[in-house]
């Protein structure tokens, strides 16, 4: 029996990869800084050593970058996943990703977000992935699908 395994995007937004020099730190005072891997207006990945933080136990963080260029404060979070990643550190340290998901953010923060990510990640979105098309559902010629075959999505005949 074949059987497909299908990825279920759950983000609102695609994330794009930070470039060097992009941190983040848990918490108000600024105590450690990761390296983030990416982020999206809805929230970001970064790498950490296991052992050393417990993001869990925070609910903001800091964005900021090495050289102190830019400096975002008080970001509200939850984590949404933290795994362990391949390699170690000095072997008694585990690298870990963790992905957290933004709170509520002000409009001054989120204005500030907005920046951070123009200027500080690179790339498209990581998650573009195509939507896999109901049972009853047709593919427009262009990829998107055509609910019971009647025009565009969202249109009425």
């Amino acid at each position: 029996m074949d059987t497909a395994t299908v990825t279920i995007e759950r983000r609102k937004h695609g994330r794009l990869q930070g470039k060097d020099g992009a941190l983040v730190s848990l918490g108000a005072e600024i105590k450690r800084m990761w390296h983030l891997i990416d982020i999206s207006k809805g929230g970001l990945a970064f790498r950490y050593l296991g052992g050393m933080e417990e993001p869990e136990l925070f609910s903001e963080l800091v964005l900021l970058t090495k050289e102190v260029s830019f400096f975002l404060e008080k970001i509200p979070f939850t984590v949404a996943a933290d795994c362990e990643m391949d390699g170690r550190f000095l072997s008694r340290y585990t690298l870990r990703r963790c992905g957290v998901r933004f709170g509520s953010l002000t409009p001054d923060q989120s204005v500030q977000l907005q920046y951070f990510i123009t200027k500080y990640a690179i790339g498209s979105p990581l998650r573009e992935k195509a939507r896999i098309p109901g049972p009853d559902e047709q593919v427009h010629p262009e990829g998107r699908a055509l609910p019971n075959g009647r025009g565009r999505m969202g249109m009425t005949a």
